[in-house]
């Protein structure tokens, strides 16, 4: 192969990796998957045992069409302790930047990463759930409510990061976007990606 054939080579393959880093790691980001509207997405949290969410999945749905959108997550508070979600499990690499970009309204509601390891009775395997991990870590938290649809943006380890936060940054295994809500809050777009 010709020097030039080795150019192209390698040409092709950055174009792959740096596509790759900016594709969304979040499935069904849009809540379109027609046969379950939900999958790819933490609701359920029965198995936690607190009282406050065991009954928190009947309290999340995804709406056909809501405000001049298709396939609307829709979260509804409950009284002062609110209700959530979380997206899939994602493995964190460390060095690699987190990005998140959500569009909602609603609320009140909270918006940030939330970074998990693993339990330590837990030998780690390729398909954890939520029980087998801890918390560890929790971003920077946008707080707020809007009547009309707006679009946040965060980013882990983010631009201002403190020694303590990377400290903890370093126990994380996996990240999720955690959407807390206080008073009906509706989701209608979710991009997560690696950097």
């Amino acid at each position: 192969m010709s020097k030039w054939g080795y150019a192209l080579v390698i040409w092709v393959f950055g174009c792959y990796v740096l596509a790759a880093q900016g594709q969304n790691l979040q499935p069904n980001h849009n809540f379109s998957n027609p046969k379950d509207p939900l999958s790819g997405w933490h609701y359920d949290y029965a198995w936690t045992g607190n009282r406050n969410y065991v009954g928190n999945k009947e309290r999340v749905s995804v709406l056909p069409t809501e405000g001049g959108r298709r396939n609307v997550l829709q979260i509804m508070g409950l009284g002062e302790v609110g209700s959530k979600v979380e997206s899939a499990l994602l493995p964190f690499e460390e060095g690699m930047t987190y990005r998140a970009r959500v569009t909602l309204r609603g609320g009140p509601y909270r918006v940030y990463f939330a970074g998990y390891s693993w339990r330590r009775n837990v030998t780690p395997h390729d398909n954890p759930t939520l029980a087998e991990l801890r918390p560890v870590y929790r971003s920077r938290t946008v707080a707020q409510s809007a009547r009309n649809w707006q679009t946040i943006d965060l980013e882990i380890p983010g631009i201002e990061a403190t020694d303590l936060s990377l400290r903890h940054l370093r126990q994380v295994d996996f990240v999720t976007l955690y959407i807390w809500a206080l008073k009906m809050t509706q989701v209608d777009e979710v991009s997560i990606t690696r950097h």
